[in-house]
């Protein structure tokens, strides 16, 4: 019987979603919306390492921008660990993409071959490996002109294993 074990990250946080992954049944992912705007934040592998990645939503006729350069983060004691720099703005899905400079704005448009809004990604390098339950603390962002912030979000080191896995996806 075949049967793949899934190492992953769970968020959780005081608001948001947490959609199931449609082919390995875990949740990865926390959603939050401010106003239009959606932030989904995860942590994804990349090579040999791990990236904290936060995609924003921006719909035509809003601007994002985010005060400040760095995810701090906690352990479950409060105590403070090193900050995660965020690379940049990306406008691929891929830590590995070209970024430009973290104080350009998101400009939000419609796509119109899929009527969806502009996508733009932020990463920051994992550095939290030693560390089963941590938060993460985002950096505020201003959307049109007003700023506003996410609540911390809650991660726990998961695994969960998947029977006749190659069948479900």
């Amino acid at each position: 019987m075949p049967v793949l074990a899934h190492r992953y990250y769970e968020p959780k946080a005081s608001e948001g979603t947490t959609p199931r992954n449609h082919c390995w049944r875990t949740f990865e992912t926390i959603v939050m919306r401010r106003g239009p705007i959606e932030f989904t934040t995860k942590i994804v592998p990349y090579g040999d390492a791990r990236h904290v990645e936060v995609q924003v939503a921006v719909p035509a006729g809003h601007r994002v921008a985010v005060d400040g350069n760095a995810i701090a983060v906690f352990d479950t004691d409060g105590a403070r660990h090193p900050s995660m720099p965020i690379r940049g703005i990306g406008s691929i899905q891929s830590p590995a993409a070209r970024v430009r400079d973290l104080r350009s704005p998101m400009v939000g448009e419609t796509l119109v071959q899929i009527g969806a809004p502009r996508n733009f990604w932020l990463y920051a390098p994992f550095d939290a490996d030693g560390l089963d339950r941590f938060s993460l603390v985002m950096p505020a962002f201003v959307i049109d002109g007003m700023q506003t912030e996410l609540p911390p979000i809650d991660f726990t080191r998961t695994r969960r294993w998947q029977f006749f896995a190659p069948l479900q996806c």
